[in-house]
């Protein structure tokens, strides 16, 4: 949440930054589904509806897509990610790290950090990893829950976060006051242990993404798409003149990113090249995610939930009347996503 567009994202709600559009129609509900509180942290849970032919049971089957709300009561969900049974967010304010079953169910607190703001999320095998950007710290937690255990201590902002097998990747933001001219890009051992700076003197990186080889990142001031090798070296330059790229998302061959301000989504092959406008004409377009076929992402500034080919092409709305969509995440059949301004998640089943 902190940083360039994050703080405008609290302040978008009190008519700083500019205001959103009304919220419209076009969002079908999931009919009517029980709900309870959870005494673990008073959120309300919407429990989905079981189809009758579903590959998965309490998801809706093919040709049922309905969007349904997995959480409310949250404060400000921000960062979202999944694994093959779960969805897990971050509540920015809360102060939360939570987690709910795919297709429903009682949210459960993994983690609530005593005066933390958790922002960006990532899962991978057995832990939750995320960011607290006021404390500087970089924290995990068992997928199951758990004690929490520390990462790395006094980061400069810590954003974007993601994790392969053997490590943990995130973004500092940087410095306000050095223009961010801090900024790095840093990775540190799962198992723990001093971490280690891939690039510095980033400015303001936010996103981050990691393949076999290399990781990836977005620079919100200079308005730049780098990567490095996972072993360091010479950051090269994949974009360059973009007008504040936001989060980031790879596949085999592409990276592919928001420009926030620009209201583009874009892609660029991971080796260089030509870059190619997927969307344009969005507002505020916030996270990104993609599958085989498409690209998702969200829009912040109108409410909608959108994807497109990824090669470009018609774009489809799959959501419109959501308050503030701020990250998405996409699984084989569903997509969610958190509204930071509705406190709630959200799922569409199927995409």
């Amino acid at each position: 949440m902190g940083g360039l567009v994050g703080l405008c994202a609290l302040q978008v709600f009190f008519a700083g930054c500019g205001g959103l559009a009304s919220a419209g129609a076009g969002t079908v509900d999931g009919g009517d589904h029980e709900s309870g509180v959870d005494a673990t942290d008073g959120s309300t849970a919407v429990d989905a509806p079981t189809h009758e032919g579903s590959d998965r049971p309490g998801c809706a089957a093919a040709g049922d897509a309905a969007v349904v709300t997995l959480a409310s009561g949250q404060v400000e969900p921000i960062g979202i990610a999944a694994d093959a049974r779960n969805v897990y967010w971050t509540d920015f304010t809360g102060g939360a790290v939570v987690s709910a079953p795919l297709c429903g169910g009682r949210p459960a607190t993994l983690a609530s950090p005593h005066n933390a703001d958790p922002d960006f999320v990532a899962v991978n095998g057995q832990s939750v990893y995320w960011t607290e950007w006021n404390l500087g710290l970089v924290m995990a937690v068992p997928v199951g829950g758990g004690p929490p255990t520390t990462i790395a201590t006094r980061q400069i902002s810590p954003q974007g976060i993601t994790a392969d097998a053997t490590s943990v990747y995130w973004a500092n933001e940087g410095t306000a006051g050095r223009d961010y001219a801090d900024g790095s890009v840093v990775k540190a051992s799962k198992a723990g242990g001093p971490p280690t700076t891939l690039a510095s003197h980033q400015r303001a990186p936010l996103g981050v993404a990691v393949d076999a080889e290399s990781i990836y990142w977005t620079n919100q001031v200079g308005g730049t798409v780098m990567s490095v090798p996972l072993g360091g070296g010479t950051p090269a330059t994949l974009a360059s003149g973009r007008n504040n790229p936001y989060r980031l998302v790879v596949d085999a061959s592409s990276a592919y990113w928001t420009d926030s301000l620009g209201g583009n989504v874009m892609k660029v092959p991971l080796t260089g090249g030509a870059l190619v406008t997927l969307a344009s004409g969005q507002h505020q377009p916030r996270g990104v995610a993609v599958d085989s076929a498409s690209v998702y992402w969200v829009n912040f500034g109108d409410g909608t939930v959108k994807k497109t080919s990824l090669e470009g092409g018609p774009i489809t709305t799959l959501s419109s009347g959501q308050q503030a969509p701020e990250d998405l995440v996409v699984t084989d059949s569903s997509v969610y996503w958190t509204d930071l301004s509705a406190g709630t998640v959200m799922t569409l089943t199927p995409k």
